[in-house]
Formats: structure tokens, C-alpha cells, sequence
């Protein structure tokens, strides 16, 4: 499975000066004081099940079906859908066909070979089942374009184009009802020129789409877009270069909101929140700030408590929450200030009150998974691990 570029070019210093335009279809709406939440949100509708948010949302490598997890194996260069059955903990591609090979266009798994070059190719980290199909983003012509797949291969459907792309990881989805939300999660990471970063809604019946958010910034992306309720949540990054110590900072502008129904946007959380995660049924909002640490919001009482303190391995991460605890993947992040400096690869298992039940050591980009599996890369390998009994000596186990 292929491991997300990483973005490491250079970007310019952008300057206390430097305004930074928003373009929305209503005015954003910014909370004054810093690290102020200002979030209410509902309870689950009857498709939220279907949005799967448990797992890592720019690095959606897999996605959970009946009676298993959908996935993208590569083996010598071939991309076929595969799927991880719960019951045989093995791995068989998407394809019925009798005495298939899986390993060329005639079979129903077939995505593409990773070797020839100029070929239509698929997004190797990338996909999602929602309402009975999958969805994976194909790319041809350097434009990367939703493609909508019958669970056993057997029909293929373009939807819509989404972004420019020409093979890199970075096109991120989020479903809702009968759309689909689409934003590039590397945007301009890495230029040095203002650019404007968009969310795109787009019919699942049609392919029509619209611009509902817009952002312009230097080094900017849209990051971990989910929907709880009625509503979308993302946060905002831009990339800076200091001139001379060279060294490159990630800086997180806050949790925004956007309202299906309405089409208002808003800041709910002025601070350097790089991911978060909601508890629905208690109605908490837990999120990470940037070299601080993870807070927990009760949205019933108004109350805004620190649970578990940054420290030197894990001063930014990626979250998760399965309805029992949550799940921090510091990514291998080394310091906030500089983005280049590495750390061991840990994911961190906490309760919701902010206990520590597991540090797990990790081999590649942690997937996360639901209230059975964790899931993980290996090269291109994907790794799976029990959650039941988890502890610091808990094993990655490769699937077959």
C-alpha cells in the first residue's frame, strides 16, 4: 500500500502582514479568544453510521463492509481491490471470476499497473464504501476523478472530476446523505504564492458539483474533514519557511464548521487544533492542540478541560475515537516548530477521561479502524491488531 507523499519543498515566510482572504458563500464567523469553543453537535442522523469516521481521514486506506475491511493491495506493481475477511483473517481480491488471475484489466479487482507509465492510475490509499458502493479516485489525463464500484468489482461508474492530480495521495472525501464533500488535503503546501483552497460538493445521482467553502493562503490546505450530524468539520494548515534556519512549521488555524443544511461556515475553535474527534452519545468534543495537548468539551456543561498533556513524542497528532477510547498517532513528528525532525511512530490509547492504556509502537501510517480492528502500513503491507486486551507489547499481525 502506498505510503502518502510527503510534502517537503519549499515554502516562503509568510509575514505578520500577510492577510489571509476567506471567500464563503456566508461570512465566517471567528470566536475571539483564543481556544474558545464555540460547538454544538447533534446526535448521529440515520446515515451518519455509513461515514465511518473512526478511521484516518486523509490517509483513507480502508474501509469497513460486511463482514470485513476493503482495501487496496499492491503486489509487484499490480493495484487490485482486495477484501480482509473478519472471519478467515485472510485477504481475497474483489473478483469471482473462475481461474482469474487478478493481474490484468479482464478481472473485476483490477485497478492498474503501478509500472507503466502514462496509464490511467488509481489512488493506492484511497478508498471508501458508503451506502452499499465503493469509491475509490482514479487518475487520468492529470485530473483525479470519482469513481463509484459495485462491491464485488463487477460495474464501474465515473462520477465527477474532483482535483488536479497525478497519482498523489492527497484528494480526501467525506459523505453525507446523497453527496459527496471533496477537498485536497496537500492543496499548496509548498508554494510560495497565494492560493485559494475550496471544498467541493458534488451529487451522488449527478456528478453536478458547487464550491461550498473557500480559503486563500500561502501554503495552505483543508485537513481531516468528518461529519457529525448536520454538520462538516475541518481544520486549516499553512506551511511556513523560516529564511534562516531553513526550518519548515506546520501551523493549524482553528476548527471550522459548516452546516449542510444552511451553507454557513464558521470557526468553532480558535487554536492550533490539528485533529479532533466527537463522542455523539455524551456529547464531548475531544481535540488536540498543537504542543499543548488533548482537551475534552462537554458540550451539556460548557466545560473546556485539558485530559492529557502534550510531551516529546507526541506534540501534534492524528486522532480516532471507536465509542470506548481514543486513538492519538503522533505520525513520527519530532517537533511542531520544525516538520522535517522525526520521532518513533507511537499511537496512543486513552480512555475518555484521558488514561493511557496502550503506547503502541508503529511500523508506517496508522489507519485506525472501528470497535474490532486497528489497522496500519507496512510498506506495502497492510497490518491489522486485535483491540481487545490492547497493551504496550500488543503486535501488528501483516494480512495475508
Amino acid at each position: 500500500m502506498k505510503k502518502k507523499m510527503m510534502i517537503t519543498c519549499t515554502v516562503v515566510l509568510v509575514t505578520a502582514a500577510v492577510i489571509l482572504g476567506f471567500v464563503l458563500k456566508n461570512q465566517v464567523r471567528e470566536n475571539p479568544d483564543k481556544n474558545t469553543v464555540n460547538v454544538a453537535i447533534g446526535q448521529w442522523g440515520t446515515t451518519q453510521n455509513e461515514s465511518q469516521n473512526y478511521w484516518n481521514p486523509d490517509n483513507h486506506a480502508v474501509a469497513k463492509g460486511m463482514g470485513g475491511y476493503y482495501f487496496i493491495q499492491t503486489t509487484d506493481g499490480i493495484s487490485k481491490i482486495a477484501f480482509f475477511d473478519e472471519t478467515t483473517q485472510e485477504a481475497v481480491a474483489v473478483c469471482a471470476k473462475p481461474e482469474c488471475t487478478h493481474s490484468d484489466n479482464t478481472c473485476n479487482a483490477y485497478l492498474c499497473d503501478m509500472k507503466q507509465t502514462g496509464s490511467a492510475l488509481y489512488l493506492t490509499d484511497t478508498i471508501y464504501c458508503y451506502n452499499g458502493y465503493l469509491y475509490l479516485i482514479q487518475c487520468e489525463g492529470g485530473m483525479g476523478k470519482l469513481v463509484r464500484i459495485h462491491t464485488d468489482g463487477s460495474a464501474r461508474e465515473t462520477i465527477a472530476d474532483l482535483f488536479a492530480n497525478t497519482g498523489v495521495s492527497s484528494i480526501s472525501l467525506v459523505f453525507h446523505e446523497n453527496d459527496v464533500y471533496a477537498y485536497d488535503d496537500t492543496g499548496h503546501a509548498g508554494q510560495e504564492e497565494e492560493a485559494e483552497e475550496v471544498i467541493k460538493k458534488i451529487s451522488l445521482t449527478d456528478g453536478t458539483e458547487q464550491t461550498v467553502f473557500s480559503y486563500t493562503g500561502t501554503g495552505a490546505s483543508i485537513d481531516r474533514g468528518r461529519s457529525f450530524g448536520d454538520k462538516l468539520y475541518f481544520v486549516i494548515r499553512e506551511y511556513t519557511k523560516n529564511k534562516e534556519t531553513k526550518a519548515v512549521s506546520s501551523d493549524y488555524k482553528g476548527l471550522f464548521e459548516y452546516d449542510f443544511a444552511t451553507g454557513d461556515t464558521r470557526k468553532v475553535i480558535d487554536a492550533d487544533v490539528c485533529d479532533y474527534h466527537a463522542d455523539t452519545e455524551n456529547q464531548t468534543l475531544f481535540y488536540f492542540v498543537q504542543g499543548t495537548g488533548l482537551y475534552a468539551y462537554d458540550m451539556t456543561q460548557g466545560s473546556n478541560t485539558l485530559i492529557y498533556p502534550a510531551e516529546d513524542e507526541l506534540i501534534q497528532c492524528k486522532m480516532s475515537y471507536d465509542g470506548k477510547n481514543l486513538y492519538l498517532f503522533n505520525n513520527g513528528a519530532g517537533r511542531a516548530t520544525e516538520t522535517k525532525t522525526r520521532t518513533q511512530r507511537y499511537c496512543y490509547v486513552l480512555d475518555t477521561k484521558g488514561n493511557q492504556i496502550a503506547k503502541i509502537l508503529c511500523n508506517g501510517v496508522v489507519y485506525f479502524g472501528d470497535t474490532d480492528y486497528l489497522f496500519e502500513e507496512n510498506g506495502d503491507n497492510l497490518e491489522y491488531m486485535k483491540k481487545e486486551n490492547l497493551s504496550d507489547k500488543s503486535e501488528w499481525i501483516q494480512v495475508n
